[in-house]
C-alpha cells in the first residue's frame, strides 16, 4: 500500500476492485480518479436533493397548467349552458 501512496507504483485493477468490494460505499470515481464526493452516501443526498427539486418544479408546472385548463373547462361549462338555455326558449 506504501508503494501507492508514495505514487512509486499504481495499483491494478484486482486491486481497485478489492478496495471497491471492500468499501462498498466508496466511490470508484474519486478512488480512480480524485473526482468527486469520497463516499457513494454523500453523492447519492446530493444527486437526491437536486432529483427532489426538479420534481418539485415539474410538479409546480403542471399545476399550473391543471389550473389554467380546470378555469377553461369552467368557462366552456358556463357557455354550455347559456347555448342550453338559449335553445329551450
Amino acid at each position: 500500500m506504501s508503494y501507492y501512496l508514495s505514487e512509486q507504483r499504481k495499483p491494478s485493477y484486482e486491486a481497485v476492485e478489492k478496495i471497491l468490494s471492500s468499501y462498498p460505499d466508496l466511490s470508484a470515481e474519486w478512488l480512480t480518479r480524485g473526482n468527486g464526493n469520497m463516499l457513494l452516501s454523500q453523492c447519492g443526498v446530493i444527486q437526491e436533493s437536486e432529483r427532489i427539486e426538479k420534481l418539485i418544479g415539474t410538479i409546480e408546472s403542471l399545476q399550473e397548467v391543471i389550473d389554467c385548463r380546470n378555469a377553461a373547462i369552467k368557462e366552456q361549462a358556463a357557455r354550455i349552458e347559456q347555448l342550453e338555455s338559449e335553445l329551450k326558449k
